[in-house]
């Protein structure tokens, strides 16, 4: 083979491959991810608790500075996404508050995270104040209600639909499971079809592979129709039946004079 056709052949193979080693690295990170990171995404259900703020704290030996974030509660759920340095012996420490700041939970765990997609796990965060425990979630799938919040007349129905993504966010097909947290003023069957019981509030829970996400659902008290009998005098009907009654009664009165022009009514 001629020099320059041989070198344009080793040419374009090193081209394809910088493109395919370029693919695979695409691959394994979500984007805007830098490289040797990983995005994980943190759930945790306060749905029956004072909790407003979440603080999450990563530490690890090979890091000089600790990492924190805020997560804001909306619609009885802390939920957003941390970026972490890939690595061994890295311990996620959340920490709980109230609307006046106090804290309320604290939960952590030691774990190794790796860049790309990591496995689901939970952390449990114990009450500092007397309230039931909440259990947080963190891995690389995130699961999404929508509405966020509605409102349902007792009786009626409202559709909730739950969307799960992965960390680049592709939608993933998957089955979620729903639940409420209170039965007595809504229930909710497998394809998220919620039912208004009795006026109150409830939460709606969507869970797919233990990462959980919530509506918050207010039930009115259902509309009560009361119908006024049609000779009461007070509704338009009633006025009606009592003009007609009159005339009727006007009407015999005219025809009796005519008839008899001699007598007397009484």
């Amino acid at each position: 083979m001629p020099e320059r056709p041989l070198r344009r052949l080793r040419a374009c193979l090193t081209l394809l491959g910088l493109f395919a080693a370029a693919a695979c690295t695409d691959s394994a990170t979500a984007p805007g991810v830098p490289d040797g990171h990983a995005r994980l995404r943190l759930s945790v259900n306060t749905a029956s608790t004072p909790v407003n703020t979440l603080v999450v704290e990563v530490t690890a030996p090979d890091l000089a500075k600790r990492l924190a974030f805020n997560l804001k509660v909306q619609n009885g759920v802390a939920e957003g996404s941390i970026t972490v340095p890939a690595g061994s012996g890295r311990t996620v420490t959340l920490r709980a508050f109230d609307t006046r700041q106090i804290e309320t939970h604290r939960g952590s765990r030691t774990l190794d995270v790796r860049s790309g997609t990591n496995p689901t796990m939970s952390i449990n965060m114990l009450p500092l104040d007397g309230s039931q425990p909440i259990q947080a979630v963190l891995g690389s799938i995130v699961v999404s209600v929508s509405p966020a919040a509605d409102t349902v007349a007792a009786g009626d129905t409202v559709r909730l639909r739950a969307t799960i993504r992965d960390q680049n966010g592709a939608v993933v097909a998957g089955q979620v499971q729903w639940a409420t947290l209170n039965a007595g003023v809504a229930t909710v069957d497998a394809q998220g079809l919620v039912t208004g019981r009795a006026a109150g509030e409830a939460q709606i829970v969507a869970v797919y592979a233990g990462v959980a996400a919530s509506a918050r659902v207010v039930v009115t008290p259902a509309v009560a129709l009361h119908h006024r009998p049609a000779t009461q005098t007070g509704s338009p009907f009633g006025k009606l039946a009592t003009t007609l009654a009159r005339l009727t009664e006007f009407a015999a009165h005219a025809w009796a004079d005519r008839a008899h022009p001699h007598s007397t009514l009484v």
